[in-house]
C-alpha cells in the first residue's frame, strides 16, 4: 500500500502539491499526475454495462497480481516489490482519483516513483475499456 497527500496551493499560483510515500519503503517522492490525466473523471462511473465489462478484463488482466478479490493477493503477485494495490483499501481508493487511476492503468509502473512491474495496458485497452476496469474496481469492498 502506498499513500498519496495532496494539498491545494495559495492564491500565488502555485500548481497543487502532490506527494506520494511508499508504506513499504517509506519513501517520499513528488507526483506529477501527466496533464493529460489530471482532471479526467470517468464518465462511465456507475454504469452496469461498464461495470460488468471492467469484471471481464479485471479477471482477465488484472487478478492475476492483484487477486480476485482485488486485495493485491493474486498467484502471481509473491515476490513482488512494490506488492499490487489493494483495490478494497477504501481509504486509498478515495484519494485516488479516475484521472490518477487511468493513468496509471494506461502507463504502468515502470518509472518513478512506483518502479513496479504493473503493465502499461493503454497499449491494449481503449480509453472506454479503462473507465469500464475503473468502473469495476471502483464497487469492490
Amino acid at each position: 500500500m502506498s499513500l498519496v497527500l495532496t494539498g491545494c496551493a495559495g492564491s500565488g499560483g502555485e500548481e497543487d502539491r502532490v506527494v506520494y510515500i511508499s508504506n513499504e519503503t517509506g519513501v517520499e517522492a513528488p507526483l506529477v499526475i501527466p496533464a493529460e490525466y489530471k482532471d479526467k473523471i470517468n464518465p462511465l462511473a456507475g454504469d452496469p454495462a461498464a461495470i460488468a465489462s471492467g469484471k471481464e478484463a479485471y479477471f482477465a488482466l488484472c487478478s492475476q497480481c492483484h487477486g480476485e478479490d482485488g486485495r493485491g493477493e493474486g498467484p502471481d503477485a509473491a515476490g513482488l516489490n512494490p506488492r499490487p494495490a489493494d483495490f478494497t483499501d477504501q481509504e486509498q481508493m478515495q484519494e485516488n482519483t479516475d484521472g490518477y487511476l487511468l493513468w496509471r492503468i494506461s502507463d504502468g509502473g515502470d518509472f518513478d516513483p512506483y518502479n513496479s512491474l504493473m503493465t502499461a495496458w493503454g497499449t491494449l485497452l481503449s480509453e472506454q475499456e479503462i473507465w469500464e476496469l475503473i468502473s469495476y474496481l471502483r464497487t469492490l469492498p
